[in-house]
């Protein structure tokens, strides 16, 4: 029989294709790293949050750019919504 796995390691990153400033950047290319960053952590994590939450752990590991902004990471930096969308659960 298949055993719940005690943590639950969400490890994203990727911004190869997606480096440059605002200004510069095609709005394609935003929604590609949030949907490879974003996304990787969002929906693992709800889909075992009622299981996990109680007895086991979720951790979710971000890189540099969402903790600060870093010049030429615009399209990464948004996904330090991710601090947020976990905290107090």
């Amino acid at each position: 029989q298949p055993r719940i796995p005690d943590i639950l390691y969400c490890v994203a990153g990727s911004t190869a294709h997606e480096l440059g400033f605002l200004a510069d950047i095609e709005p394609e290319l935003l929604q590609r790293c949030m949907n490879d960053n974003y996304y990787s952590h969002a929906y693992p994590g709800q889909c075992v949050l009622q299981t996990l939450v109680h007895r086991r752990k979720i951790v979710f590991v971000n890189g540099l750019a969402s903790l600060t902004p870093i010049p030429g990471y615009i399209a990464d930096s948004g996904r330090s919504t991710n601090r947020g969308l976990w905290k107090g659960h």
